[in-house]
């Protein structure tokens, strides 16, 4: 980081340890984005990683910086996972100025997903976006997709623009169960009622010839 950087740095740091409030709690949850937690082979689903912060020392004690990893294991011993990691995304970071990144690819997931903020409200008084992604269903199975704390490289999991540093819950994650690919493609919806009115005049025209031969 610039020398800007640290001196930003610094100076949250500083007003983090001179802050008398109470301890606030930085609440870390996992949703899945859309499409339920059970998908088939060839399917994609994108992951929220959520932050939630109770007992802010103000409006304005939002996240400073997040410093995450993320764990992806197959519940099965023995086997590897059956997501694949496709991609993502930071909504709001700055990286310009605090140096962010979307993590290194490690066995077990993601590791040091990083990022700060220059919005000091990011967190307070409503659910924030982390982190996003993407992840592909490659092998059924059972698999859970957890966060957890990282300190590579800013030194903490969590940090504040106001208070000292929280404490941090982690929820539990999701499960994510793959199943095989039905093979079924569903046909689009405006081909149906063409279908069934030429399944119709199929059947009406083959009435009508075996009457025919009959007579």
């Amino acid at each position: 980081m610039n020398w800007s950087t640290w001196m930003l740095v610094l100076g949250v740091l500083s007003g983090v340890c001179r802050s008398a409030a109470g301890a606030p709690i930085v609440f870390v949850s996992t949703s899945i984005e859309s499409g339920g937690n059970v998908v088939e082979v060839g399917q994609t689903r994108r992951l929220l990683i959520n932050a939630d912060i109770t007992g802010a020392n103000s409006a304005n004690d939002g996240i400073f910086t997040f410093d995450l990893d993320l764990i992806v294991s197959n519940l099965l011993p023995g086997q590897s996972s059956g997501l694949q990691i496709l991609g993502i995304e930071r909504p709001g970071v700055s990286d310009a100025l605090l140096g962010g990144s979307d993590g290194s690819a490690s066995a077990s997931g993601l590791d040091a997903i990083h990022g700060g903020y220059l919005d000091d409200t990011r967190g307070v008084g409503g659910s924030a976006v982390l982190f996003s992604v993407d992840v592909l269903a490659t092998t059924p199975g059972e698999n859970s997709v957890t966060p957890g704390p990282s300190v590579d490289p800013y030194g903490f999991d969590f940090v504040l623009y106001q208070s000292q540093v929280p404490g941090v819950v982690y929820g539990p994650g999701v499960l994510v169960t793959v199943v095989p690919s039905s093979g079924v493609v569903p046909l689009p919806a405006a081909l149906i009622p063409g279908l069934v009115l030429g399944s119709w005049v199929v059947f009406v025209g083959g009435r009508a010839r075996r009457r025919a031969s009959a007579s």
